[in-house]
């Protein structure tokens, strides 16, 4: 029996696509890589934008890489369209990306819309903190993944998937992880009450002071 291999590169290839001299050879050495490798077919899916949008969906600007289309149709890929929705096997295709270039926390948070202001002020005051994961925390993580995967019914990877992201992408890849310290939480807590007590009972001696004035 004849057995073929599937090749995908997850939001890959990495390589300078800036560079069309080069972009142009690596694709066809891959090419000529993978048919060795008796490969049947090929999925690339380069970290690389097509067009911009804003909250609502609506292009805004194209981002230049029309000539990378052409380039791979030359070379003999096919374009198999701009999906939509969750695919278990496809990276996502919208991406959310804030500029944080010349920014200040104040500048990123005037600049939200008011639902997400709202919400970055609350978990600020609730005591909501982050951190990032080691290694050996990373059962954190997946205990979460497990259970928003069954949760909202959609088809995790397995432990091996983010175990070899850690091992080959080491600092550049980051788990954050939001938490609540409850020992600093209710400290900051108490000394808000104290402040609230402390402004309350000059009001009432204010109160008791000047009786007519119930401002």
């Amino acid at each position: 029996m004849k057995v073929f291999k599937y090749f995908y590169s997850n939001r890959g290839p990495v390589i300078d696509y800036e560079n069309q001299e080069l972009v142009h050879f690596f694709f066809n050495e891959l090419s000529k890589y993978v048919k060795k490798h008796r490969c049947l077919y090929l999925h690339i899916d380069p970290y690389l934008p097509y067009q911009y949008l804003n909250h609502d969906g609506e292009i805004t600007g194209n981002a230049g890489n029309d000539w990378f289309f052409d380039k791979m149709s030359n070379l003999g890929f096919e374009h198999t369209g701009f999906h939509k929705g969750f695919d278990p096997v496809l990276q996502i295709r919208y991406h959310s990306v804030l500029d944080l270039k010349d920014k200040t926390a104040d500048d990123i948070i005037k600049n939200m819309d008011g639902l997400r202001k709202r919400n970055t002020k609350k978990v600020k005051k609730n005591g909501v903190k982050v951190r990032f994961l080691s290694e050996e925390e990373l059962p954190i993580f997946r205990s979460f993944m497990e259970d928003t995967s069954e949760s909202k019914a959609f088809a995790d990877r397995d432990d091996k998937f983010y175990y070899n992201r850690l091992k080959y992408y080491k600092d550049r890849l980051l788990v954050p992880l939001a938490y609540i310290n409850f020992d600093e939480y209710i400290k900051e807590l108490n000394e808000e009450r104290d402040i609230l007590n402390k402004d309350l009972n000059k009001a009432l001696k204010d109160i008791e002071k000047r009786p007519e004035n119930k401002k």
